[in-house]
């Protein structure tokens, strides 16, 4: 997040980090993976640098997190 957040203007970082936190409220990790994939090429597309950190983040970032099996 924090190196998504180098890349943003001022004005821009809180609706980035809303829609990056999307991802953290998903139900399951198919659900995470998918809307993970969904903020990275639909909402920070014009953002290239951002979709290269998301692209290198994906697999260690929703490995974390704790989804019920």
């Amino acid at each position: 997040m924090r190196n998504v957040m180098i890349y943003t203007g001022k004005i821009q970082r809180r609706i980035v980090s809303t829609w990056i936190g999307t991802d953290f409220v998903q139900d399951d990790v198919t659900a995470a993976h998918k809307r993970w994939r969904e903020v990275a090429s639909l909402t920070l597309s014009h953002i290239i640098k951002h979709v290269a950190l998301m692209d290198e983040a994906e697999a260690d970032v929703l490995a974390r997190m704790n989804f019920p099996t």
